[in-house]
């Protein structure tokens, strides 16, 4: 069975790799004009589009990005190339570039990722076709918007800033004014940079952090006070108080984090650092999110594992256990391909990749996918459970924990021993647990002086105790003269012992076996030893 759902998930995922590879529309052939051969339509249809520009003018995103690179490393130069410059405004090109630096820095905070990254631009924005829209800029009461218009050049079609926005920013620039951090720092700190930006500016950043932390790390002690004041149960209160500690801090950095998104572009920050602080922030947030995910799911399964335990249903709370294992790994891979993507990785060529690699994955780990599905069946076929005695391949423990990989069992000498669980499909699993009473099996030997009488009271007595005792079920329990053995007169006790605690099972057989002792001693008998008589030629 594990092996049949093993080849089943190889060829699930040669199929999804297949759908991936697979182009998702068809390729329609270029129609053949009259005298052309086809070999020549074909050349036509294979030829290569238009090289991509090398100053990064394909998509408005591209454009912006590498504008904002030239004006933050002052190339004007550069810069006057992602323009639409005319005539008049070629000898002001320099100043154009300053201003509209300025402009961007104070009154711009749309984030890049949400400007168009395709060649077209966006198409539903009401706008003519060869033009997109960005921003606005922000300037105290006055909103304006960024124009860019796609020219065609002989390098090939690129975007550049419309002259028409050109015209405007003499006039947007007029209305700015001095940034908070400008008003409000010395003018010595403003002086000395550090990695292109002042003293004063960093010392704004890290209040902008440190700020928002304090004000809801106070404002978390406040909440958790108030509702153990609230609170009447003191289950409750318990679980809030653990509750609160494990996810007070990524809760206090998160709202930290957005306070600081927030108010960061009303500061006057270039625009160039909020970029790399926002993907920074972004990283972070994801970051935190996923541990207070991972936090409050492990919180979440552990008091319903504990419950479950609690009214002795050992094997949901194991598959819990299975469950939010699993539920980690899957939200830890999300939060990597989302880091990724924040990073700037191509998230759909890993993909793909991955779908690719999926194929030599399950044909390479089969042994891994074998143990997980092992792990998976044994939980839901109930077959064992953290916290079941069982016998193992002839070793006797306690089953400690199961992993995506291995089942641990802790045996009778104290040692760990881990099994791949898919070795187990095959094992023969003895569980102890799930038995309600544990047989009891004595054999007393009485000396061949005894006599018939006091032998059937003896064992009249024994019966009578084991039947009139409430530990011991009555209805199966014997006790029968089995053999005239070499040396003894044999009785046997057979009964069942209500418990299925090792613990309480060996208390209780110690107990009877002292007062089948005193019915033995009593009854005038006493326990047969070895021997063996010896007879002499004289004899």
């Amino acid at each position: 069975m594990l092996r049949r759902l093993l080849r089943l998930s190889v060829i699930g995922t040669c199929l999804i790799s297949a759908g991936l590879i697979a182009p998702q529309t068809p390729t329609i052939p270029a129609a053949v004009a009259p005298g052309q051969s086809t070999t020549a339509a074909t050349a036509a249809s294979q030829s290569p589009g238009p090289p991509p520009d090398p100053l990064g003018r394909n998509t408005p995103r591209s454009m912006l990005r590498e504008f904002i690179r030239a004006v933050d490393r002052n190339d004007y130069v550069s810069a006057a190339r992602y323009m639409q410059l005319s005539r008049e405004q070629q000898p002001q090109a320099e100043l154009l570039a300053r201003d509209i630096r300025e402009l961007l820095n104070c009154c711009f905070d749309q984030p890049l990722a949400t400007v168009s990254d395709i060649d077209t631009g966006a198409l539903d924005d009401g706008l003519p076709l060869d033009q997109e829209r960005i921003g606005p800029l922000k300037i105290g009461e006055h909103r304006a918007d960024i124009i860019f218009v796609h020219v065609s050049r002989p390098e090939g079609n690129i975007w550049l800033i419309s002259s028409m926005t050109l015209e405007q920013v003499p006039t947007l620039h007029a209305f700015i004014t001095e940034s908070s951090v400008e008003r409000l720092m010395p003018q010595v700190l403003q002086r000395h940079t550090i990695f292109g930006l002042s003293f004063a500016h960093w010392i704004v950043w890290l209040a902008s952090v440190l700020i928002p932390l304090g004000c809801f790390f106070a404002l978390s002690y406040a909440v958790t006070f108030v509702i153990r004041k609230t609170v009447k149960s003191d289950d409750k209160r318990s679980f809030i108080a653990v509750f609160a500690n494990r996810l007070k801090w990524p809760v206090v950095w998160i709202l930290a984090v957005v306070a600081h998104l927030i108010w960061l572009p009303r500061l006057g920050f270039p625009l160039r650092f909020r970029i790399v602080n926002r993907h920074i922030a972004a990283i972070a947030l994801v970051v935190l999110f996923t541990m207070l995910l991972r936090r409050s799911v492990a919180l979440l399964f552990d008091r319903t594992r504990l419950q479950l335990l609690r009214s002795d249903r050992r094997h949901p709370a194991s598959m819990l256990l299975l469950g939010e294992r699993l539920f980690k790994v899957l939200l830890t891979i999300a939060a990597a391909f989302a880091i990724l993507t924040l990073a700037g990785v191509d998230t759909k060529t890993a993909l793909t990749g991955l779908g690719i690699g999926g194929i030599a994955v399950a044909f390479g780990a089969q042994k891994t996918i074998e143990n997980l599905l092992g792990a998976i069946l044994l939980i839901s076929d109930k077959a064992i459970s953290v916290g079941d005695f069982c016998s193992i391949s002839d070793r006797m423990g306690t089953i400690e924990d199961i992993t995506l990989r291995s089942i641990r069992m802790r045996t009778i000498e104290q040692t760990l021993l881990s099994i791949p669980a898919g070795s187990l499909s095959q094992a023969n699993i003895e569980n102890f647990r799930s038995r309600t009473k544990m047989p009891m099996t004595v054999t007393i030997r009485l000396e061949y002086s005894a006599s018939q009488a006091r032998i059937s009271a003896i064992r009249d007595e024994i019966y009578r105790l084991v039947t009139e005792d409430v530990r011991v079920e009555a209805g199966s329990a014997r006790v029968n003269l089995t053999d005239f053995a070499q040396w003894a007169i044999e009785l046997q006790i057979w009964a069942y012992l209500l418990t299925s605690d090792i613990q309480k099972f060996n208390a209780i057989r110690e107990d009877l076996l002292l007062r089948i002792a005193h019915i033995v001693e009593a009854g005038g008998c006493r326990f047969a030893l070895p021997s063996q008589t010896i007879y002499t030629g004289s004899q």
